[in-house]
């Protein structure tokens, strides 16, 4: 297993990999995850694209949410009604519409479904790439974000717990490190985070009570037709903030 950042990381590391895992914690991931949680099927769009979500929506019938970190999308999708289908324009969206694209798996990972998506990406026995997608600087470059990198160490410290010889890069182990060291304090590290800040400086604060919820459902999101729909079952019935 590896781990690479962004869309830059996709495009190289991609190449040889047969399952793509890509994790948005404080975004993307999180609000599938909720999305597939509550039984409502995303429609992933590349972001920029809002005229054309409104048409894709209108022709299948389905509602557009803003994207993440433009809104509280995971407490939005929590109150979708369950069968719904959503569209869902975003940078974590076009990660995997890249990795689709390729022929790849694609599993949407966050700290809600570790275990399980590690679970789902060993049992696929197939190359493995963590994607964590990370941010942008006004200026245009990635920026390493924390959050991404605890919520791939997560699912990487499953895979070993479960397969202790599971080989991973360094980069992976880099992160089990890093997830190991912040977990006793998980929720002030996402809080006090540059992205954790930002949410709560926009008031949507309870973003991080849903996406710092570790292991709370066995649902994995996985890529078919276009759409991500759930492989699983939440834990204890319908999704809750904790």
């Amino acid at each position: 297993m590896h781990l690479e950042w962004g869309s830059a990381g996709l495009a190289e590391a991609g190449r040889l990999a047969g399952t793509v895992v890509v994790v948005d914690v404080l975004g993307f991931s999180t609000a599938v995850t909720v999305a597939a949680e509550r039984g409502v099927d995303v429609r992933p769009l590349r972001p920029g694209h809002a005229a054309y979500a409104r048409r894709v929506a209108e022709r299948s019938g389905a509602q557009v949410v803003a994207p993440a970190g433009e809104a509280g999308a995971a407490a939005a999708l929590a109150a979708v009604p369950a069968g719904s289908e959503v569209v869902l324009a975003d940078g974590g969206g076009g990660l995997a519409l890249t990795a689709g694209a390729r022929g790849c798996t694609v599993l949407v990972g966050c700290l809600r479904n570790a275990r399980a998506v590690a679970a789902r990406a060993l049992a696929l026995e197939a190359p493995t790439l963590v994607v964590a997608a990370g941010d942008r600087w006004r200026a245009g470059g990635l920026r390493v974000a924390i959050e991404d990198q605890l919520g791939a160490g997560a699912i990487l410290a499953a895979a070993l717990d479960l397969a202790p010889a599971t080989p991973v890069s360094p980069e992976a182990g880099a992160a089990v490190a890093a997830w190991e060291a912040a977990r006793p304090h998980l929720d002030a590290a996402l809080r006090e985070s540059t992205s954790g800040q930002a949410l709560v400086v926009s008031g949507q604060a309870d973003e991080l009570t849903w996406a710092g919820a570790p292991d709370v459902t066995d649902v994995v999101p996985v890529l078919a037709d276009g759409r991500f729909a759930a492989a699983g079952r939440p834990r204890g019935g319908m999704p809750s903030p904790r």
